[in-house]
């Protein structure tokens, strides 16, 4: 960058720049990876944290639609994991002293599900940044300011603590809070050259909640739906096999699940039948390129060991992702432990299961759709389409 660009990056991070990322100063790492272009797109740029309470009320992709509504809003980036009260105080810091002894609860709060970490693009109409913008129309977080036109208001709230959503109020503190959860590299790139996420990609990354009384079969499609979203959002360029498959799954989502549980079992079989070639296909080109992923990842010196290793892990997670996907369609018979490792690496890349719904596709994995598994000496999952696979 010029000098000029410098001035103007540090000017626009204000207090910000010191925060160290990565064992080096803010501003340096942007400097070193921020462009011109990113910086002069900035003022548009915003960065909010849908909280676990939004997602939880299932009014996270209602807060989304009427952001885009407000203020044309459109989704850069979006990621969905669970935050740990270290990441909670990043966030909140300036606010810590005020929240007093009770910090503990937000930190319970946020400690109850997945947050969504979004990087939105938008009009700031006659604010300096997007972010301000939204921070002025979200309202108040006293519960004992009277409702009004603002977005808490029109969202809802559940508690006093139960706040539904966050925002970096300013450009600094969008570079600041978004390379705490983008990265440095990750936030830049984002800035830089990404176009806005389809609907049918970051909706079904922020619908986590499933029914009560949801089945196995209905949890399996939903976290399929959701695999294929984050893969969408997170990998190279989107495929015309993974758009397929989205709209195949998203079809069994709408007409599979509502069935009866024993209507919906041969339903499901005749999904997955379709949906075999298509998957094997996707899980084929994503092997392909992971290793010039990870020679990517090792020849940038800029990244320390230890983000060298995260990126890393990140490619591998990426395919555990679709291999599960694979096994929760009886694809191949999942036998090699309970199924803890996949749901612990959809974790890992921005698809949480609840403890609810991973005893329910557990139970999936031995016996609703493994197809070697009997009951009463009865085959329970007829799979006619592929070579079973046994690992």
């Amino acid at each position: 960058m010029s000098g000029l660009d410098a001035d103007r990056l540090r000017r626009t991070l204000g207090e910000h720049g010191a925060e160290l990322r990565d064992g080096r100063p803010l501003a340096d790492g942007l400097l070193r990876r921020l462009s011109p272009g990113a910086l002069a797109r900035l003022p548009r740029i915003a960065f909010i944290v849908l909280r676990p309470d939004a997602l939880q009320a299932g009014s996270a992709v209602a807060l989304v639609a009427e952001l885009g509504r407000r203020c044309a809003a459109s989704v850069l980036a979006l990621r969905v994991r669970r935050l740990t009260p270290a990441d909670f105080n990043a966030l909140y810091r300036h606010e810590l002293t005020l929240m007093g002894r009770q910090v503990w609860l937000h930190h319970r709060l946020f400690e109850s599900g997945p947050a969504g970490l979004v990087v939105l693009e938008g009009d700031p109409g006659g604010f300096d940044s997007l972010g301000e913008r939204i921070q002025a129309i979200k309202g108040d977080a006293s519960p004992a300011r009277p409702a009004g036109e603002d977005l808490r208001s029109a969202m809802g709230r559940l508690s006093a603590v139960h706040v539904g959503l966050h925002t970096a109020d300013d450009p600094g503190a969008t570079l600041c809070q978004g390379t705490v959860f983008f990265g440095v590299a990750g936030l830049a790139e984002i800035l830089d050259a990404a176009g806005p996420l389809a609907e049918d990609v970051w909706r079904p990354l922020l619908e986590t909640e499933l029914p009560a009384a949801a089945t196995m079969p209905a949890a399996a499609l939903q976290l399929k739906r959701r695999i294929l979203a984050n893969l969408a959002a997170t990998g190279p360029a989107d495929s015309a096999p993974a758009r397929q498959l989205r709209a195949l799954t998203a079809e069994a989502c709408a007409t599979v699940a509502p069935l009866p549980y024993h209507r919906q079992r041969p339903a499901y079989r005749d999904f997955a039948r379709a949906e075999y070639p298509l998957l094997r296909q996707l899980i084929a080109a994503c092997e392909s390129e992971v290793p010039a992923g990870i020679a990517a990842v090792l020849a940038d010196r800029e990244l320390s060991p230890q983000l060298r290793a995260r990126e890393l892990r990140g490619r591998v997670d990426g395919l555990h992702a679709l291999y599960a996907s694979w096994y929760l369609s009886g694809h191949g018979a999942y036998t090699v432990d309970d199924g803890e490792p996949l749901f612990d690496a959809l974790e890992r890349c921005n698809v949480p299961v609840s403890e609810r719904v991973r005893v329910l596709l557990m139970s999936g994995l031995q016996y609703d759709v493994n197809p070697v598994a009997t009951w009463s000496s009865e085959r329970l999952y007829a799979n006619d389409w592929s070579v079973l696979e046994q690992d």
